[in-house]
This record gives C-alpha cells, sequence and structure tokens, in this order.
C-alpha cells in the first residue's frame, strides 16, 4: 500500500476515533470532508479520461518507404486544477517501440510532442495514443485507460509505399518478344495489319473488298489481317508468412511487393500483358497492365495483407482454367522444398516458363536451371535490382 493510502487511512481513523469519542460536530465535519476527498479524486480522474482534450496529426498520411514521417501529439488542460503524473503510451511503427510520454499539466496549459516514425517498411500501420494513465492531485488512485475501447476513437493509418525499381529485361525477353512478331501470322477477319487477300465469300462486309485487285483481276477479293499472339506475364505474390515472426514478417512482405512491382514494370515495358495476383486470386488485388496504371498496382500492394496459408497448386490450377498465352509465371514465394519447382512447373499451361522467386533470411539451395526453370533467391536486405536481372 501506498503512503499516500496509510496517511489518509490515519488520518480518516483518527477524526472518526475522535470524534466519537467527544460528540463534537467538528471533527466529524473533518472527518465527511477528508472521506469525500476519495470519491472526488475518483471522479477527478474520470472527468479526466472523459474530457481529455488531444490533438494528433500526421505530417504526412502517404509517404515512401524511408521517407520522412511524424507523429504530433498536443495535450491541452482547460481544467482549473493540475495533473502532475499522466502518462500517455503511444503505439509507433511495428519496428519502434512504444512510446511513453510523461505529461505534467498545470491548469489552462497544453503541450506539444513530436516523435519521428521509422518508415522501414511498406504497409499501412495504426499509429497514435493508445492508453492513458492518470494520477489525481491527491495521489490516491492511479488508473490506466485503453483508448482503442473508446466506442468513437481509432487510431491514425501511417501509409508507406514501396519502392518503383527499374530492373534490366534479360535478352531472352527480348529474342522471345522478336520471335513471337515473327511468327504472328495468325489470319484474322478483322484488325489494323493487313495480311493478304482471299476470294470473296457469301456474307463478308462489302467494305472489306479489295476493289483495286478486283479490278485487275476481275474477281471480288477481301482484305485479311494478322491476328498478333499477346502473351501473359503472370506474377504471383505469395501472402503466407511461413515461419517468419516479428520484423522478418515485414521484410518479407516488402521485399515481395516491391519484386513484383519491379518484374511488373519490366515485362509491361516489354510488350507482355502483365497481370499480378496474391496467392488466393482475390479479385480486388489482381492488376493488369492492359486497364490499369502502375500506380494502382503499388496502391494495391501496399495494402496487401500477408497472413493466409500458401497454396500454389490450387492457385495454378485455377491459373490454367482462366488465363491464355501464358509465357511466363513468376511465383514470388518464402517456399522452396526439395522438387517444389516441378509440382509447379507440372500445372503450368503449354510450354510456359516458371520463374521461382524465394525470399528468405538466408541463402537456399537452387535447383538446376532449365529451359523452363529458372529459380532465384533474394535475402533479406539483398539489393533487388542485381538479383531480379537475371529472374527476367
Amino acid at each position: 500500500m501506498r503512503r499516500i493510502h496509510v496517511f489518509y487511512i490515519a488520518i480518516l481513523g483518527i477524526f472518526l476515533f475522535f470524534a466519537l469519542l467527544t460528540g463534537r460536530r467538528e471533527f466529524f465535519l473533518c472527518f465527511f470532508i477528508v472521506l469525500a476527498l476519495a470519491p472526488i479524486a475518483l471522479l477527478l480522474n474520470l472527468w479526466t479520461y472523459w474530457k481529455l482534450n488531444f490533438t494528433q496529426k500526421l505530417s504526412a498520411e502517404r509517404v515512401a518507404k524511408e521517407g520522412d514521417a511524424s507523429l504530433n501529439i498536443t495535450v491541452e488542460n482547460n481544467k482549473p486544477f493540475g495533473f502532475k503524473d499522466m502518462k500517455l503510451h503511444v503505439r509507433l511503427m511495428p519496428t519502434q517501440e512504444d512510446k511513453e510520454l510523461e505529461v505534467e499539466l498545470k491548469p489552462n496549459y497544453s503541450v506539444s510532442f513530436n516523435l519521428a516514425l521509422d518508415c522501414k517498411y511498406r504497409g499501412i500501420y495504426r499509429v497514435g495514443i493508445s492508453k492513458l494513465e492518470v494520477t489525481d492531485i491527491f495521489g490516491f488512485f492511479h488508473m490506466t485507460y485503453d483508448f482503442d475501447k473508446r466506442n468513437h476513437y481509432a487510431l491514425l493509418r501511417q501509409r508507406v509505399y514501396p519502392r518503383v525499381l527499374n530492373l534490366q529485361s534479360g535478352k531472352f525477353i527480348e529474342d522471345d518478344m522478336r520471335v513471337k512478331v515473327a511468327i504472328s501470322n495468325e489470319i484474322a477477319e478483322f484488325g489494323d495489319s493487313f495480311a493478304a487477300l482471299r476470294n470473296y465469300r457469301i456474307g463478308d462486309p462489302i467494305k472489306r473488298i479489295h476493289w483495286p485487285a478486283a479490278a485487275r483481276k476481275n474477281e471480288l477479293f477481301v482484305k485479311t489481317y494478322d491476328a498478333p499472339i499477346e502473351s501473359v506475364a503472370l506474377i504471383i505474390v505469395d501472402t503466407s508468412v511461413g515461419g517468419f515472426e516479428g520484423e522478418n514478417c515485414l521484410k518479407y512482405a516488402d521485399m515481395a511487393c516491391e519484386s513484383a512491382i519491379a518484374i511488373a514494370k519490366a515485362t509491361s515495358s516489354m510488350g507482355y500483358a502483365t497481370h499480378v495476383t496474391d496467392i488466393s486470386l482475390s479479385k480486388y488485388y489482381t492488376w493488369k497492365s492492359k486497364r490499369q496504371s502502375l500506380n494502382i498496382l503499388v496502391e494495391k500492394l501496399t495494402e496487401l495483407p500477408f497472413s493466409s496459408e500458401t497454396r500454389p497448386i490450387e492457385v495454378l490450377r485455377a491459373i490454367e482454367k482462366t488465363e491464355k498465352n501464358i509465357d511466363t509465371v513468376y511465383f514470388i514465394t518464402h517456399k522452396q522444398e526439395p522438387k517444389f519447382e516441378q509440382y509447379l512447373l507440372g500445372l503450368l499451361p503449354g510450354a510456359a516458363r516458371l520463374s521461382l522467386i524465394c525470399i528468405s533470411d538466408a541463402e537456399q539451395k537452387s535447383a538446376a536451371p532449365s529451359t523452363r526453370v529458372n529459380c532465384t533467391n533474394l535475402i533479406f536486405g539483398e539489393n533487388i535490382v542485381s538479383k531480379l536481372g537475371g529472374a527476367l
């Protein structure tokens, strides 16, 4: 028991003893005055909790990875009495310990704090005041209040964007695209690229008749067009965290998203129809380069949650049914068990290639590369640009 409590009980007992012994009203009055201090102190604590005036504001709600961001907190006391012992618990970024701010508020006084945020990894983080500890002016009660349990209170949301890195495209991509252009000689009935002439058939639109050839040969001919083969580069992000814990979970999610963005930017610039999806084939997180800008992909990968279980076989089976002309599948994961890539490769459609990108905290043994399989190991903190250039 604290000294103030012992002293309070002792004084209360003395006044009650003398009041009962002498019967004098002065002692009874002092007894009830001292007795009333405890509920008054309790009411002051509750009042402070419900009526505490504070403001908290982020310097920037959206910031690039490793950018500068801070949290400003201002606490005001507009009451006629002060508080000498108050603590604010502030939740910061996951890589930082929660901060305890000791506040001594005088009557009609305010104090401000500016706390730097460590934006090391992409994601959306909840920051701000999480708890309040307050002791009344008499020192009777020390109470802790959880702000998260308030009905209309919510922590601020700090959004940290992943970096957009530029990769050097692999030589085989350029060669492969030239080959595809050379063999894109399938004949289509409609298009922009004129290919050849064929004899007129009943039902052909008149506007497709090639009149100069018809005049020369005294026959009707219609135009046909090239049907270019559009190749698809499919990028799958494994959103499970495996055996990672704590900060390693953040590192894996950060590198996985940055790798997906870098590969998507490179393959899109090479002319591939690039699709990016998470492991569960969530409709919301599927990105298509022909319809959406790269900024949308950055936004989606910023808020992509990492917690689900890995089910690569189900994913690729679904892909096989829904996607056509897949040229390469980039599978970004933390998992590289023996023959794992063979299982994935067996589920790919046609002659599609598999590029398995394994992100971990230590070097893993890679399978021997082949014409259809390429394995790349990325260690936490390693240079993504230098490593992923070979994966392309």
